[in-house]
């Protein structure tokens, strides 16, 4: 198992948004992430551990208002144990927009990591785009213990343009990441790069190239990025800095702090209050600042009534709310607010409605702003998982977790690891988000079967890799509960203990208990059993072909 400082790093992506708003996250101008926000302050922490590099985050309000910035994110290589060797290939061809379509040039890379000691590693890679473009990469990391890890890179790059000659430049990278145990921090994270004038990194070449636009040129990036809680206090804080400079453009610093905290006064319990100041600064530019200010307080069962309160370089919004959730599956949620800078002082009300299900999480939100907008807007968040065992949607599994496929024979609505999952109509559920490198538990909740299922071996226990996708079946029957005497044409009772089988596939479904009782789940009506004891002493029992009351017994003669 990799310990923490050689994991990659996926950053938090944290924001205010103003409306139900949807949040788009784009890497080279590809969309990677995209989800429904509601008002106020937002984190998206589930990002894929392999995005690197600068992210671009659009937040889009339901007015239409469009707020944009950026954040990084840098990672630590993973380091390989001694003697050796991990890589990476990939070829494909380049998309340069948002749409599917692709360009008709060819690229192929690849990345190698050699543990040359037992806490150092040497790793590169390669990129080959047509005649065009090629860059290399040279790098080493090291493990420093309870001081963290870091590592140190160059990359050459070559870039050919239609109306220029060939523009060749360095980049120089250093990471540093550190998990404190101590102080229970989540991350800690610095990062700095410079590249020289004539460096084009694939991303900025294919821009420059397809665009036709006046691609920025990166010369320094330092970020910083650090998540610490307070335990005694029941505080979280966070914070991350991002500054870059371009060759081309003016610089650019954003920041966010967000610290969120629960309090109990008096008989108020689980009092919620967080703040976050985001700022966004362009040289020579007025600084875009926004100030967030939340309390919630518990009301009634499950339910929160809350007031935020934020302001921004342009406007200041009050807003009154209550949330409540139903059951484990189902929550919403109203609001209503003011917004300075809107007609009627931005009077409006807005509604929201989520369900977690099997299938993913569906989301249904509106707002009415008087004599402003309307708008009504649905989503649904998920994954699909394909094998040759079967497929199924399932809840979001965007990280590089391992997910398991379960197979049930074909029974449907059965419940996997809780009321979380349950089996499609096919039999197959996915649980994913299933922790790697260490044993997991998988269960059938046995409490809540539909009637006359019958589920064998309900407990799955196995360790998984990083990225695995597991699969396990589970002897499963649907049919109805009856409850049987059964007797030899002597009248006399199969002996106490005797296995009741099915005919056809052999399966254990029950014993006989004493004078000659046995009670068998998912059985169908017309199927026929053995009854097996001692020295392969069996007889054979039929069941009738209409069965309308199963709660009566059943005497069945066994032959």
């Amino acid at each position: 198992m990799l310990p923490w400082e050689l994991r990659g790093y996926a950053p938090q992506i944290s924001g205010i948004a103003q409306t139900n708003a949807t949040v788009t996250v784009s890497h080279s101008g590809r969309v990677i992430y995209q989800k429904k926000v509601l008002p106020g302050p937002f984190i998206i922490d589930d990002l894929n551990q392999s995005v690197q590099g600068t992210l671009d985050v659009k937040v889009t309000e339901e007015d239409g208002r469009v707020n944009n910035f950026q954040v990084s994110a840098a990672s630590t290589p993973f380091l390989t144990r001694q003697g050796q060797v991990r890589y990476k290939l990939a070829a494909g061809q380049p998309r340069t927009s948002m749409s599917h379509q692709t360009e008709n040039e060819t690229f192929f890379s690849n990345e190698v990591s050699w543990g040359m000691l037992s806490n150092t590693s040497l790793y590169g890679g390669l990129l080959i785009s047509g005649d065009d473009y090629h860059s290399a990469a040279m790098g080493i990391g090291q493990n420093m213990l309870w001081l963290g890890a870091l590592s140190f890179d160059v990359t050459w790059a070559s870039s050919q343009f239609d109306t220029q000659q060939d523009e060749r430049g360095l980049s120089y990278r250093f990471n540093y990441s550190k998990q404190v145990d101590a102080t229970n921090s989540t991350i800690s994270l610095a990062a700095y790069r410079f590249s020289d004038r004539h460096f084009h990194s694939y991303a900025n070449y294919l821009d420059h190239k397809y665009n036709d636009n006046d691609a920025q040129y990166e010369k320094q990036t330092i970020s910083l990025s650090v998540g610490q809680p307070i335990t005694p206090l029941n505080l979280n804080l966070y914070a991350n800095l991002l500054h870059q400079t371009w060759w081309n453009a003016d610089a650019s610093t954003t920041a966010n702090i967000t610290a969120g905290f629960n309090v109990d006064i008096g008989n108020w319990r689980d009092i919620s209050i967080s703040t976050s100041f985001n700022t966004t600064h362009y040289e020579d530019k007025d600084r875009d600042n926004q100030i967030y200010l939340s309390i919630s307080l518990p009301f009634g069962n499950g339910g929160r009534v809350g007031y935020d309160m934020q302001n921004s370089s342009h406007s200041t919004t009050h807003r009154m709310s209550w949330n409540d959730t139903l059951d484990e599956r189902n929550s919403w949620g109203m609001s209503t607010g003011l917004q300075s800078d809107r007609p009627d002082n931005g009077a409006q009300v807005s509604g929201n409605y989520q369900h977690l299900s099997s299938a993913g999480e569906w989301d249904i939100s509106g707002t009415y702003a008087a004599n402003d907008y309307s708008s009504v807007s649905s989503s649904w968040s998920g994954s699909f998982t394909a094998t040759q065992y079967g497929a199924a949607f399932h809840r979001r599994s965007s990280t590089n977790e391992p997910r398991l496929m379960v197979s049930t024979d074909g029974v449907a609505d059965i419940p996997v690891q809780g009321n979380l999952d349950y089996t499609n109509h096919f039999g197959i559920a996915v649980v994913p988000l299933i922790s790697s490198y260490q044993p997991s538990t998988v269960a059938v909740n046995m409490n809540d079967l539909p009637d006359g299922v019958t589920v064998a071996d309900n407990v799955i226990k196995e360790t998984w890799i990083e990225g695995a996708i597991g699969y396990k079946s589970l002897a499963s029957r649907s049919g109805k509960d009856v409850n049987l005497i059964i007797r030899n044409a002597s009248g006399q009772f199969p002996p106490l203990g005797a296995d009741i089988r099915q005919e056809d596939s052999g399966i254990s479904v029950g014993m006989v208990g004493e004078e000659g009782h046995a009670w068998l789940s998912g059985v169908a009506e017309n199927q026929q059993f053995t009854v097996i004891w001692g020295d392969s002493q069996r007889c054979s029992i039929h069941l009738p072909e209409h069965m309308e009351d199963t709660a009566n017994r059943l005497i069945l003669p066994c032959h």
